[in-house]
């Protein structure tokens, strides 16, 4: 079976979380047992992400941290404009990271 690389953009996700967080950190953690695999996600999750994979390394599991610039951020984290500005920043994040890696699939998680 080949090893594919792949790009997940997942707003939320959490180890230990249940709910969103935890499908999106789920997902994932599944995904990396057979293949590469970058993840796109919110720097909000960076605490309980890095503490895991302190604990609990996943060779095959990479993180790219992204939070929108200091002028949205009077947007509440909760509401769906801060989602939709979100997702259109880390559109043009993935166009730079696929040039670099060349990902064979790009999910939303």
């Amino acid at each position: 079976m080949k090893c594919l690389k792949l790009l997940i953009s997942a707003y939320s996700c959490r180890p230990g979380m249940g709910s969103e967080p935890g499908v999106g950190w789920n997902v994932v953690k599944q995904l990396a047992q057979h293949n590469q695999v970058w993840v796109l996600t919110r720097n909000d999750n960076r605490p309980l992400i890095e503490t895991e994979l302190s604990q609990n390394p996943i060779a095959e599991l990479q993180f790219i941290y992204y939070n929108l610039p200091w002028w949205f951020r009077w947007l509440k984290s909760g509401q769906q404009l801060h989602y939709y500005l979100w997702q259109i920043g880390i559109y043009f994040l993935a166009k730079q990271f696929h040039a670099q890696i060349q990902f064979d699939v790009a999910h939303h998680q």
